[in-house]
């Protein structure tokens, strides 16, 4: 084996170090960052010849527009000298230019003129549509919410409420961020804001205007932390022995409670989903294909509802669910009927299962699979509930005198 002294410089000490790299420069990542806030963008493209020549781009409307430049650069890998230095600055100078040319005049883009035609909520509204036809015809409902607070904001700021697209500036970005975080919580804000947000990118996309107002990082809104009700096991039991008003609301929810899935899923459930002790079905939110074993009292009750129903026909629905308002009022009444003292919701039963997977023993990834997630970093927050009982458990120990 090679000494490492004459691998690494030695201190006096005799002690082995390691030598600081100095940072490359890399004309790419140099391109990238000057690029990121720019209408036009500086390229550099190989010739035939060898040569790396630099040009301008322009992409508005999907229509591109190229303008070479007759500066070349010999070495993109290494630091700019001589000159390779002097020609990246004046490729740099001529972008400046172009831009600001574009920003001033609004040269060359057509839509500049429509920007200031389309009234913002519009624009809002056809962004909307935009996305739901992107997903399928499946939409958060976030986008509905948060076109609603918009028009509430519109309401109480008259003024603002013929503003064109283009005239949509910071002052305007932040009175909106200031109603939502006055009216919502800051999670809820968060993400009504994130689709207002998402409206200027996509009219930055579409070319109808050259920059976000809403891209300033004073106006981000920083989410807190959420308490995740979920029920104990024991707590499950307590219910299953107390009179709910919807005796269908009360299977269904012990039902997701063993098995995770959403009250969107519920809802659609069909007999033709169940493959004996299998659950086969499409995710409603995902619009991913799913299969789960059914736990055991997931199975009796798919048997009650048997018996009570008559039927098992393939297309019909397993649980008959009244509306959503109704059954999370028959849900808060039956769980403070049985005494307990906690925030239950139609979601808590996916808490709940995922909560047990955990506590029986499964690992994080089983459990993800479980509940459909893509990604295990959202099955990552329950791993955080699981930590917290673990600490009240060795509180709640017993205490012996020394």
């Amino acid at each position: 084996m090679d000494n490492l002294a004459n691998i690494l410089p030695l201190h006096p000490e005799g002690h082995v170090t390691k030598s600081k790299e100095k940072p490359t420069f890399k004309l790419s990542e140099h391109l990238k960052a000057i690029n990121r806030n720019s209408v036009v963008k500086l390229r550099i493209n190989k010739t035939v010849t060898g040569k790396n020549y630099f040009y301008l781009e322009t992409n508005v409307n999907n229509k591109r527009a190229r303008e070479y430049l007759k500066f070349y650069y010999s070495n993109p890998v290494g630091k700019p000298k001589g000159r390779d230095k002097e020609n990246l600055e004046l490729a740099e100078k001529y972008q400046k230019n172009r831009n600001q040319k574009y920003l001033d005049e609004g040269q060359g883009i057509n839509s500049n003129k429509l920007a200031k035609k389309i009234i913002f909520r519009d624009y809002y509204k056809y962004a909307l549509l935009r996305t739901q036809e992107e997903c399928n015809g499946r939409i958060d409902k976030a986008w509905n919410h948060t076109l609603l607070h918009l028009n509430k904001f519109l309401q109480k700021n008259p003024s603002y409420k013929n503003i064109p697209l283009k005239f949509v500036n910071t002052e305007y970005c932040r009175k909106f961020r200031n109603y939502l975080l006055s009216n919502l919580s800051p999670n809820s804000a968060h993400t009504y804001f994130s689709k207002f947000k998402a409206t200027l990118n996509r009219a930055v996309q579409e070319g109808l205007i050259f920059t976000s107002p809403a891209n300033d990082k004073t106006l981000n809104i920083k989410q807190v932390p959420t308490i995740r009700e979920y029920l104990l096991l024991e707590e499950i039991q307590l219910l299953s022995k107390t009179h709910c008003i919807s005796e269908q609301t009360k299977r269904a929810f012990l039902f997701a409670c063993f098995t995770g899935l959403r009250i969107s899923d519920l809802k659609k459930l069909t007999w033709g989903e169940i493959r004996k002790t299998e659950l086969v079905y499409r995710q409603k939110k995902t619009n991913r294909p799913e299969s789960l074993e059914l736990h055991e009292t997931a199975l009796e009750i798919l048997e009650c509802q048997k018996r009570e129903s008559g039927t098992c026909e393939a297309n019909k629905k397993v649980f008959n669910l009244i509306s959503n308002q109704n059954s999370r009022e028959h849900i808060a009444k039956w769980v403070k009927l049985a005494g307990i003292n906690k925030k239950i919701f139609w979601h808590s039963a996916r808490h709940t299962f995922a909560t047990l997977s955990l506590s029986s023993g499964n690992d994080i990834y089983t459990t993800s699979k479980l509940l459909g997630h893509q990604s295990v970093k959202v099955t990552e927050k329950y791993s955080n509930l699981i930590n917290a009982r673990k600490v009240e458990a060795i509180r709640n120990m017993p205490k012996i005198d020394l």
